[in-house]
């Protein structure tokens, strides 16, 4: 069971409602699923509520980005066809648009990816300079168990 079915389905809803409208306040949530707004904010400092969002979150991205890489491909070749006159302006909008959100995904990735580096470089030459290889060993082994 994951640990958003573990969660109640006041929970789960509240999660849902978040996730599908980010403009919607505490107070909208707490009375769409029937709670104090004060029960919203209780759960928001439990650590498995809040870890549970930040997953929820990352999986719906992660979906998100998967279409519209899937999009993609139909999106080149609507524009190859409006290339010969074959695609109206409504196609050719909506590719704009899934190529627009798709480009500024991969660079929010692209500059994600970089400034982990730079933190991992920062780190390893703190370590070089203050750590003695034991320790060096145990964050090294530590580290290649958190990625599996």
């Amino acid at each position: 069971m994951s640990a958003f079915e573990k969660l109640s389905a006041r929970q789960r809803k509240a999660i849902e409602l978040r996730l599908t409208n980010p403009a919607v306040t505490l107070t909208d949530i707490a009375a769409a699923v029937g709670v104090n707004e004060r029960t919203c904010r209780r759960w928001l400092k439990q650590p498995e509520f809040r870890a549970t969002i930040e997953a929820t979150s990352r999986e719906a991205l992660a979906d998100a980005v998967a279409r519209l890489r899937a999009l993609s491909l139909r999106a080149v070749v609507t524009l190859s066809k409006a290339l010969d006159g074959q695609a109206d302006a409504v196609q050719v909008r909506a590719v704009q648009v899934v190529l627009g959100h798709l480009m500024q995904l991969e660079l929010r990735d692209a500059i994600e990816l970089n400034r982990v580096r730079e933190l991992v470089s920062a780190m390893q030459a703190t370590l070089a300079r203050h750590a003695t290889p034991d320790v060096c060993d145990r964050i090294f082994s530590e580290w290649q168990r958190l990625q599996v």
